[in-house]
């Protein structure tokens, strides 16, 4: 199922909270097929083998606990090539599902000279098809990767310096001691008031011809001017694909927290725990648990771009 004719509302629009979650559940009801189908063929290889690096972080772990320190080199040798492992191909499904969700929304929101949309046929599109369109995405889905770690260490440095502080204020007078905690929790006010205007940024770049900076300060400008709405999207979303994942991460958490305890009380049992049938299936509920997550964020990425779509009605008031 494509397009649904041009009920479609408009991308650029005000909206209360209650019509982002309806357009965000009208785009998703009509796009599922395409959306699931390019996600899949994308997103479920690099699963796969992120699902490879998580349960060898906690290999890495049942070596900890079964030999003690005098495997300490190779068990952090492990540990850093698996989480390094994790974090690189978790940029490359981030960069795939940004451009591809926000490919398949400039497909679904656009209109051709006569007011039609010039891609009814959406959900029957070929991945070759579609793949020129995702790829023209990339782009800005790597500089709203950029603008992501650039935000991410500017907080990790407030972290760090409140902590730095905090750690301080030990050995200082109680006078001392209070300003170093409320620097501490100004640092900790900081990050929870920057990263949802930040999160903005991200739609701006996919539905806009911009530079760098000025893209990330359109983001943040965007996001500070419609904070609220910004941060209900997020919570609201937030909690659902929490309680999914939460849900189909209970299978692999199981089956790693018994083979856990099996490896730390020296079970007759730990021989069963260890067979390829049992990590196999503790391996394909990981790949399960991977790539619903990506699925999730997805969702929360459509309603991004609508809360973009407002926010910029709202400050812009013009249609590009």
């Amino acid at each position: 199922m494509g397009y649904i004719q041009h009920q479609t509302q408009p991308l650029y629009r005000r909206r209360t909270f209650s019509d982002k979650f309806s357009d965000t559940s009208d785009f998703i009801t009509a796009n599922w097929r395409v959306l699931l189908k390019m996600l899949t063929i994308t997103i479920l290889p690099v699963s796969a083998i992120q699902a490879l690096n998580l349960n060898g972080l906690m290999s890495n772990v049942y070596g900890s606990v079964n030999d003690g320190a005098g495997s300490a080199a190779s068990i952090i040798t492990g540990l850093a090539i698996n989480y390094g492992s994790l974090m690189v191909f978790g940029l490359i499904a981030t960069v795939l599902f940004i451009s591809i969700v926000y490919a398949v929304m400039r497909l679904y929101h656009a209109t051709g000279n006569d007011g039609t949309p010039p891609h009814p046929e959406l959900g029957s599109m070929t991945f070759a098809q579609f793949r020129p369109y995702m790829m023209r995405q990339m782009r800005p889905a790597w500089k709203s990767i950029g603008a992501m770690v650039l935000i991410g260490i500017m907080m990790l440095a407030l972290m760090v310096l409140g902590g730095a502080g905090l750690a301080a204020s030990s050995s200082k007078s109680n006078i001392e001691d209070g300003v170093f905690a409320i620097m501490m929790l100004a640092a900790y006010a900081c990050i929870f008031l920057l990263m949802p205007p930040a999160m903005m940024a991200i739609p701006v770049y996919s539905f806009e011809k911009t530079g760098f900076w000025a893209g990330l300060k359109k983001g943040i400008v965007y996001g500070f001017k419609t904070w609220r709405g910004v941060v209900a999207v997020m919570f609201v979303f937030g909690i659902i694909i929490g309680f999914v994942g939460g849900f189909l991460s209970l299978p692999w958490m199981i089956l790693n927290m018994l083979k856990a305890y099996f490896v730390a009380d020296g079970s007759t049992s730990l021989a069963f725990v260890n067979t390829i049938w049992y990590n196999f299936i503790t391996y394909l509920f990981g790949i399960l648990y991977i790539y619903v997550s990506y699925i999730g964020y997805a969702a929360m990425l459509v309603a991004l771009a609508y809360q973009y779509g407002h926010a910029h009605e709202v400050i812009d008031g013009e249609d590009f």
